[in-house]
C-alpha cells in the first residue's frame, strides 16, 4: 500500500510538472499589407506576323511586379 501511494504521488508530480512547463508560444505577423501596383505581362514565344498564336511550343514568359509583395505563385 505504501509503494502504491508513492507511485501515485510521483505520477501526480510528473504530470503537474508537464502541465506547468507547457506554455503556448505567441507569434505575431506585424502589420499585414495588401500588395499594390500589381502588373502582369505575358508574352507568347514565337509571335510574329505569320504566326500570331506563337511558334507552337506553348512557351509563355510571365513577368509580375508589385509593391509590398512577398512572393508570387503562377
Amino acid at each position: 500500500m505504501k509503494h502504491t501511494f508513492q507511485y501515485i504521488f510521483l505520477f501526480v508530480i510528473v504530470i503537474g510538472g508537464i502541465l506547468v512547463a507547457c506554455k503556448k508560444t505567441e507569434y505575431s505577423f506585424g502589420k499585414i499589407k495588401t500588395p499594390t501596383n500589381v502588373t502582369i505581362n505575358a508574352t507568347v514565344q514565337g509571335v510574329d506576323a505569320t504566326h500570331p498564336a506563337g511558334d507552337g511550343s506553348g512557351n509563355v514568359s510571365i513577368t509580375i511586379t508589385a509593391t509590398d509583395a512577398l512572393t508570387y505563385n503562377i
